[in-house]
């Protein structure tokens, strides 16, 4: 077995993501394989598993770009040597690439798992039917894009403009790994498409599924639960323009989880005035209760406008038995080929198409619910069972 050593940042505005969740849960796996497990990170909620953990402030940052600095700085470099030692294989789950050129000229196994399009694009996020080339000003207007649109900070979007030309480096750096790993075919196609010298280093991994136990329910509720937040990327704009159903569907609500600027509170005061309780935002909820929440749900809306490469928002809500109505971008036609959520993608910001999910999906019975539920919790299970998952991270084996 493996002595494989772990870095993993923590940065303020995405402490524990999709990402960070499939870290956990494959860690989990390779520990119960028999390989050993040492993490430095930045991220506190990673220092109290069952594998050691080295906790340094240099890798809890503000940003990718602080991040990067301190990865070169020659303190860090005196914990990686310290700690990599006796490493056969140094992992990077999420975006401390400047490291691997040190420990490639000491011929350490080094596997890169992507989670987003890093290497591609300084937003990391690539749209659907985007160009078939990634210029520094085609980047640099992707950054404006997105950082008008999800933070509207006129600050934060000059300075991560001045920063776009960096993302050069990173695939400069994840060349030298000697495995990449990606999430879906899809996000491996994109990227091999757009960065065809790392195309020979891909393979594709599934995330492994959460635990998710079992509970039972007669009858869903009466709302369809959307879980993004006010993030752009996540299609938050379109669950704003849905509000048109409500003028021929009154009997039921979105409920929302996450905290919104006050605008969209306000925005949201504004649309129950107009359509009664449309709009219900419940807040930050834990584990426990957004589990109950997409059980009981009608459906999950994920109307996401990104190549996503393998949400956990959609395997969940499978496994929790609710239909997901999607929009057809990334991992998304993976996870649901062949079941009953099918029916419920749609095309990615269409609007109507959206809204004909949404009715279809009012339009089933609750024993229909119910019965599509079990049938898509059963193939969900069934797809990316853990067995094929453990066989995957055999390219662990040193």
């Amino acid at each position: 077995m493996s002595n494989i050593t772990v870095i993993l940042e923590k940065r303020d505005y995405q402490s524990y993501g999709g990402a960070e969740k499939a870290t956990r849960l494959i860690l989990n796996l390779l520990k119960e394989e028999g390989h050993n497990i040492k993490i430095i990170t930045g991220n506190k909620e990673f220092t109290n598993g069952k594998e050691k953990s080295i906790y340094t402030s240099l890798l809890d940052v503000p940003t990718k770009i602080h991040l990067w600095i301190n990865l070169k700085k020659p303190s860090f470099i005196k914990i990686l040597e310290k700690h990599t030692k006796e490493t056969d294989i140094l992992y990077i789950p999420r975006l401390s690439y400047p490291v691997i050129p040190h420990l490639a000229n000491e011929k350490k196994k080094i596997i890169v798992h992507l989670h987003d399009y890093q290497p591609i694009t300084f937003s990391s996020a690539i749209y659907q039917n985007e160009k078939n080339s990634m210029s520094i000003l085609n980047d640099m207007e992707k950054t404006i894009k997105f950082e008008v649109n999800n933070n509207e900070k006129i600050s934060r979007t000059i300075k991560s403009l001045l920063a776009t030309p960096l993302n050069r480096l990173v695939k400069n750096w994840i060349k030298k790994a000697d495995t990449i790993l990606c999430v879906s075919k899809r996000q491996k196609t994109i990227i091999a498409d757009l960065a065809p010298e790392l195309k020979a280093k891909i393979n594709v991994i599934y995330n492994p599924l959460p635990k998710t136990p079992l509970h039972e329910t007669s009858q869903k509720e009466p709302y369809m639960t959307y879980f993004g937040g006010d993030n752009y990327l996540k299609g938050f704009k379109t669950i704003l323009k849905a509000s048109k159903i409500f003028e021929k569907h009154q009997d039921f609500r979105f409920l929302l989880t996450n905290k919104y600027k006050k605008m969209y509170d306000q925005l949201f005061l504004r649309l129950n005035k107009k359509y009664p309780n449309s709009y219900v935002n419940v807040g930050y909820v834990d584990s426990k209760q957004l589990q109950r929440i997409q059980i009981e749900s009608k459906a999950v809306l994920f109307p996401s406008i990104w190549e996503e490469p393998l949400p956990y928002v959609v395997t969940e809500a499978m496994l929790s038995g609710t239909i997901p109505i999607a929009s057809n971008i990334g991992g998304v036609p993976e996870i649901v080929n062949g079941t009953y959520a099918e029916k419920t993608l749609f095309q990615c910001n269409d609007l109507s198409d959206f809204i004909q999910k949404i009715e279809h999906v009012l339009s089933l019975t609750p024993e229909e619910l119910l019965e599509i539920g079990t049938s898509l919790r059963e193939e969900t299970e069934k797809k990316f069972h853990e067995n094929e998952i453990r066989k995957d991270l055999r390219i662990f084996n040193n």
